[in-house]
C-alpha cells in the first residue's frame, strides 16, 4: 500500500469512526460536525473543545489527583464505548485527549484506530502509536488487541499523578516526539 493510500484509509476510518461517535452522541468523544474533500485533501470538522489537550491542562495551578482521577474515568468511559465497538485507538496519549467547556474530556485523533471489519480481527500486528504510551507487545511486533490502549490509560494516569513518563521505549526503535507507523 502507498503512502497516499494509507492516508486516504486512514482518514476514511477516522470518518467512520467519528461519524459511529456523533450518531451515538458519545458525551467523552470526538464526533464528526462535517466532512468534505478537495483536490488533494479529505477535511475532517470535528466537534469543539476549547480547554485544550491534556497536557495544557495538566500545567494549570488547579490540578491535582482528583483532576488526574475524574480525566482517567472520562477516557476509560470513551474507551469502553471503543471497544465494544470492536474498535482500538492505537495513538491514546495526552494530546489525543481534549477537555471541553464543560471540563470533560473527549478522545480525539482516531486515524490511527482499528476497527473489526477494517482490516483487524481480534488481534493485529502493525506496529503504531507514540513511544512512551506504546505497550510491550507493539514493540515485540506480537500480535495485540484493545488491551493496548488500556496501557496507554495507565501510562497517561502515571504521568498525570507524577508528572513524568512510567517506561522508556526501546532507543532503537523512533524519536520519542514521533509518531510511530511501520507495518
Amino acid at each position: 500500500m502507498s503512502c497516499e493510500e494509507m492516508k486516504l484509509n486512514s482518514a476514511l476510518i477516522e470518518k467512520e469512526i467519528l461519524l459511529l461517535v456523533r450518531r451515538e452522541q458519545h458525551p467523552f468523544l470526538t464526533g464528526l460536525f462535517a466532512s468534505f474533500q478537495t483536490q488533494h485533501h479529505a477535511c475532517l470538522a470535528m466537534d469543539c473543545a476549547t480547554g485544550g489537550d491534556l497536557t495544557k491542562v495538566m500545567r494549570r495551578p488547579e490540578f491535582n489527583f482528583g483532576a488526574a482521577v475524574f480525566y482517567t474515568s472520562c477516557i476509560t468511559l470513551g474507551l469502553e464505548f471503543l471497544h465494544e465497538q470492536n474498535v482500538v485507538h492505537r495513538d491514546l496519549k495526552l494530546e489525543n485527549v481534549l477537555v471541553d467547556e464543560s471540563g470533560y474530556t473527549k478522545i480525539t485523533d482516531s486515524g490511527l484506530c482499528k476497527k473489526k471489519g477494517m482490516g483487524v480481527g481480534v488481534l493485529t500486528t502493525s506496529g503504531v502509536g507514540t513511544p512512551h504510551y506504546t505497550a510491550p507487545e507493539i514493540f515485540k511486533g506480537e500480535p495485540y488487541g484493545k488491551a493496548v490502549d488500556w496501557w496507554s490509560l495507565g501510562v497517561m494516569f502515571y504521568y498525570m499523578v507524577l508528572g513524568k513518563v512510567s517506561v522508556i521505549p526501546p532507543a532503537n526503535r523512533i524519536n520519542s516526539t514521533e509518531t510511530l507507523l511501520w507495518e
